[in-house]
This record gives structure tokens, C-alpha cells and sequence, in this order.
């Protein structure tokens, strides 16, 4: 991969050559590192509202003068503060970048006229998508705390203002921090010069991982058109390359437009069947996302996706089944690391924890996954207790209709 690293007075910086600029602030300060329920996802909400140098009106003029664009980002590992912006302007959106987490007001006027309406809009957008609602779920039901986490902040578990004040606070840390930029030369003397102030409280700590599994089962939206679905799923405290190949292996979605593909996924016909792996720092989640107009189609789409899953842990893969998943891993994982978000979240998550991968070095792991290697980790997975959420009526498989 194409980048520099440096480490400018203890900020620790990488930078990637491009035509466009961009700078992302990266916090461990994900929905794993919070206190209080939901506080990590207000801190996100509040990015970009009035500042002691700023008003958020004053940041919107500027930003559309500029013609640049200002966002946050949050998942269950970082909170991601972000500017895009024309080269000749990376000063002012450093300035700007630097003032939200150095001096954001942190009013009460805004929490309750802009915050919380932001905040009960992707709460309900989430409860409408039944997929959303089941995966976010799962990972309560796999993980409980830390990971565990919910993205989302639900109006009966209010955060109050000097929570989210005192969050903000320990994560807006410099030793929890870390920056990728891009453009067509480095930004780290301005990086020097806006963020020098910034306090050093000590890296975010969460608890480590812990996998339990379990079943829930969640009302279909009466709105909307949510379809019946759901998540099967098991979990790890160690993320494995094998886990990523699997997915590939067993269909996480075509390679051609209007062709189903050829893996054992595809050919199931009664719903719509793809493999995921979720990957974090200390824990995978790795399952299968389910949804059709019938729930007993789901219930049947779910069992040949065990069964097909079962088969490799049990028989394993033919070695040109493997080297083609293990091609499309390694494909996936390139066009994702040289992406936007793939640049922000792989690099900015290793700066901050000391374990930075080179691109090399990824796909040598991939391309270290071996027949053998890749049943073993189908039958490891199969050991745990799955993690399965339904959302839809009473046709939805339980566990052991799964012959689980």
C-alpha cells in the first residue's frame, strides 16, 4: 500500500498520495469504548455543531464555499471525523477538524433541537430495515458489553449532556488518536500546528472480548417494507483470514451483475443468502444475513445454508474451490484498502493500536489459508453456541429447526 507514516510531536499520522484531499481523525472511541449506553453515538452526532472558534452555520458556509464536505462515522471500534476537500483548502478544514475536537460547546439548545431529533432518525431508520435491526442485535446477543454495543442510540436510554461532555473528554485524547490524510503532498506540519494542544488523557481501554451466543426473536416493522429475515451467526476472539476466505467460499454475493454466482449459497432459490464476516480488533463475528417474502422460505434458505456450511467443516473443499475464494478475498480486501472507508478504518484502527499491516502482509495470510486450515476453522466455529436473531413471525426457524 501507497503510504507514508510519521509521528509528529507523539500524533501519529499516515498519508496516502491523491489528487483530492481528505483528513480523518480517528478515535478509539467506538460503541466498545462507551460508559454510558448510547454516549458514543451522540459524541458522533455532535461533530460539526458549535465550537468556541465556530458555529455550526459558520462550518456549513464554509465547507459549501470551499465546496468540501464535513462527516462523522461510528462503529462498534472508532469514532471518525472527516473532511474531503480541494487540495488549495486543507488548511481550513484542518482548522475546522481541529476545533471540533478541541473546543465543541457542547450546548444543551443543540442536543435537544438538533442532536436528539438526528439521533431518533437513525433509530427508527434501523428498526425499518429488519436486517439492520437483526445483525445490530446479534452482536448484544454474541458479545453483551463492549462490542456488544449498540450503534444506536434508543430514546429509553436517554444520555445526559455532561456524559457525553465527559466522554468526549477521554477519548479526544492525543494518545487515541490518528490521522489519514490524503492529497498530493503531506499535511503533517499542519496536523503539528492545529493539534498540538490536544490533551493526552491515556488510551480508551475496553474490556476484552468475550463470545456467548444465543437466540431472540424480533417483531417484523408494521411499516415500511421490511421483508422476513434472519441472521445466523457464530463468533471468535481471534480474527483468522480463514474466516474472511470462508465467507467468499460459501457466497457473500456475485462476481457478474444479474448472475447469481456459482458457491454453495447461490444455489439456494428460496431467499436471499449472503456470507459475512465482521472483523474487530480482538473478535469476528462470522455468519449469514437471510431474507425472503415468506418466512417459511426463510426457514428453509436457512437450513441449506447450514448444511452447506456443515459440509465444509465436515468434508472440506476442493483446493480450486479454495484458491478461486481465496483470489476473491484478496481482490475484496485490495479494492477495499485502497477505498475511502478502507483507508480510514484498517490504517487509522492499526496507528492507534501499534499494529499496523502492510497490504503484503494481508494477502500472504490469505494466500497461507489452506485446505486443511479452512475446515478446521468451519469446525471451530461450528464448536460455539450460535448467535441466531429472526425478525418476522412465528414460521422463523429456531435453533435447532437449524439442527443446531
Amino acid at each position: 500500500m501507497n503510504r507514508s507514516l510519521a509521528l509528529n510531536n507523539n500524533l501519529k499520522s499516515a498519508f496516502k498520495p491523491s489528487l483530492a484531499g481528505s483528513l480523518n481523525v480517528v478515535f478509539n472511541a467506538g460503541t466498545r469504548f462507551e460508559d454510558n449506553q448510547g454516549v458514543a453515538n451522540v459524541l458522533k452526532n455532535f461533530a460539526f455543531r458549535n465550537t468556541a472558534e465556530r458555529s455550526s452555520l459558520r462550518q456549513v458556509r464554509e465547507a459549501e464555499a470551499a465546496g468540501g464536505v464535513l462527516y462523522s462515522t461510528l462503529t462498534r471500534d472508532n469514532l471518525i471525523l472527516s473532511a474531503d476537500f480541494l487540495p488549495q483548502h486543507q488548511e481550513l478544514f484542518v482548522q475546522i477538524l481541529a476545533d471540533v475536537v478541541k473546543s465543541t460547546k457542547f450546548t444543551q439548545h443543540e442536543y435537544d433541537e438538533a442532536v436528539k431529533p438526528a439521533l431518533q432518525a437513525e433509530f427508527n431508520a434501523a428498526q425499518q430495515n429488519a436486517l439492520i435491526q437483526a445483525i445490530d442485535t446479534a452482536h448484544t446477543i454474541a458479545f453483551r458489553r463492549g462490542l456488544g454495543n449498540s450503534l444506536f442510540s434508543a430514546s429509553e436510554h436517554p444520555v445526559k449532556l455532561e456524559d457525553v461532555k465527559a466522554y468526549a473528554s477521554k477519548v479526544y485524547s492525543a494518545d487515541n488518536v490518528a490521522f489519514l490524510s490524503t492529497g498530493p503532498s503531506d499535511i503533517s506540519s499542519s496536523l503539528s500546528k492545529y493539534f498540538s494542544g490536544l490533551s493526552s488523557t491515556g488510551q480508551a481501554q475496553t474490556q476484552k472480548s468475550q463470545y456467548f451466543g444465543g437466540e431472540q426473536r424480533l417483531n417484523l416493522p408494521h411499516e415500511g417494507h421490511a421483508l422476513p429475515s434472519a441472521f445466523i451467526s457464530w463468533g471468535s476472539t481471534s480474527s483468522s483470514p480463514a474466516h474472511t476466505v470462508l465467507a467468499e467460499l460459501l457466497g457473500s454475493g456475485s462476481n457478474i451483475k444479474w448472475n447469481k454466482g456459482l458457491s454453495p449459497l447461490a444455489a439456494i432459490e428460496e431467499a436471499d443468502v449472503k456470507a459475512v464476516n465482521f472483523e474487530y480488533s480482538d473478535a469476528s463475528l462470522f455468519g449469514f444475513a437471510v431474507q425472503s417474502s415468506s418466512e417459511s422460505n426463510v426457514k428453509k434458505a436457512s437450513q441449506k445454508a447450514v448444511e452447506a456450511f456443515k459440509k465444509i467443516a465436515q468434508n472440506g473443499v476442493e483446493s480450486t474451490q479454495l484458491q478461486a475464494a481465496i483470489a476473491k478475498s484478496k481482490f475484496n480486501y485490495t479494492l477495499y484498502a485502497d477505498s475511502a472507508d478502507g483507508w480510514k478504518q484498517i490504517n487509522g484502527n492499526g496507528l492507534i493500536n501499534n499494529n499496523l499491516k502492510s497490504l503484503d502482509q494481508v494477502l500472504g495470510e490469505f494466500d497461507a489459508v489452506s485446505t486443511s486450515s479452512i475446515q478446521q476453522a468451519a469446525a471451530d466455529l461450528l464448536k460455539n453456541k450460535v448467535t441466531l436473531v429472526t425478525v418476522g413471525g412465528r414460521e422463523l426457524p429456531y435453533a435447532d429447526e437449524l439442527g443446531l
